[in-house]
């Protein structure tokens, strides 16, 4: 069973970020777009891109749950460490690299 996950979505054009799709799962009762996030990665240089920052500002409106499976702190880590990770196979992709 996962405890938490996302799914990352990006179009790039000329090093340009022109579309970019978020979603969450196991870090609200239902599966969660992050539409702050989206809009704040649009228009975006890939160049220089600080993934980290990014991926703070893709959880920070998430109010994860406290279960028998994880901490709700412990989800917001997960998910900061899931997010960066999905963010940048999601950019290699939507260059062609993946």
């Amino acid at each position: 069973m996962a405890v938490a996950g996302v799914a990352c979505g990006l179009s790039v054009h000329d090093g340009t970020i022109t579309r970019a799709a978020i979603a969450w799962f196991g870090m609200d009762p239902a599966p969660v777009r992050v539409d702050a996030a989206e809009r704040a990665l649009t228009g975006s240089a890939v160049p220089g891109l600080d993934l980290a920052e990014v991926a703070a500002a893709a959880v920070a409106d998430l109010d994860p749950p406290d279960d028998q499976h994880a901490s709700a702190g412990g989800r917001l880590r997960m998910g900061r460490a899931l997010a960066r990770r999905a963010l940048a196979e999601a950019i290699e992709e939507a260059r062609g690299n993946a």
